[in-house]
C-alpha cells in the first residue's frame, strides 16, 4: 500500500476519490505471498490519508497561492472595470458640461443682442433720444462723483439744471465769463 501511494503523484493522491488508488494497491496485493497463509483481500478502502508534513505544507500553500491568484485576477477586472466606467462617466460629463456651456453663451449672446436692438430702438426714436442722452449723462455723472470730488461744467450745459445739491455741499460750480487760473 505505502509503495503504490509513493508511486503516485500528490495530484492523484488528493484527488483520487474514484477508486483507482485502490484499484492499483489490490493489484500489487493480488501478487503477494499473503494468500499462502489462507487471507484473501477483497476490497482495500482508504479512510484517511495523512500525508507527510512537509507535504501538507505545500498543498495548503499552493492552495492559498491559487486563491491569491484567483482573487488577484478578479480585483484586476474589477478596477479594469471600474476604471471604464469611470472613463465613461467623465467623458458623459464634459459632453454635458460642453453643451450647458454653448447653451449658456447662446442666451447669453441672445439677450445682448435683444438688449442691443432694445436700445437701438429707443436711441432711434427722436422723441425718446432726448430722454435717454439725458439719462446717460446723469449716470455718468453719478459715477464720477465722490466725496471730495469737484466738477466744473459749463453753464451752458444741460445737466447743471438737474442736480440737486445738500445744503453747505459745492460739488458743481459753474464758471462765469471771467475765469482766472
Amino acid at each position: 500500500m505505502k509503495n503504490v501511494i509513493s508511486a503516485t503523484t500528490q495530484d492523484d493522491v488528493i484527488q483520487g476519490k474514484d477508486g483507482t488508488i485502490s484499484l492499483k494497491i489490490m493489484e500489487n496485493l493480488s501478487g503477494n505471498s499473503i494468500e499462502q497463509y489462507g487471507i484473501s483481500i477483497n476490497l482495500v478502502e482508504m479512510k484517511l490519508l495523512d500525508l507527510p508534513e512537509d507535504n501538507k505544507g505545500a498543498v495548503y500553500n499552493r492552495m492559498i497561492s491559487e486563491r491569491n491568484k484567483i482573487e488577484a485576477q478578479y480585483t484586476a477586472e474589477g478596477e479594469s472595470e471600474a476604471q471604464q466606467i469611470r472613463n465613461d462617466v467623465d467623458y458623459q460629463v464634459r459632453i454635458v458640461l460642453s453643451n450647458a456651456q454653448k447653451e449658456a453663451k447662446t442666451i447669453i449672446a441672445e439677450g445682448e443682442a435683444e438688449y442691443m436692438k432694445i436700445i437701438q430702438d429707443a436711441y432711434n426714436s427722436p422723441d425718446r433720444k432726448e430722454f435717454y442722452q439725458f439719462l446717460r449723462g446723469l449716470e455718468a455723472t453719478k459715477t464720477s462723483l465722490s466725496e471730495g470730488t469737484m466738477i466744473i461744467i459749463d453753464d451752458e450745459y444741460k445737466i447743471i439744471d438737474n442736480l440737486k445739491l445738500s445744503e453747505g455741499e459745492q460739488k458743481v460750480i459753474a464758471p462765469t465769463q471771467d475765469v482766472e487760473e
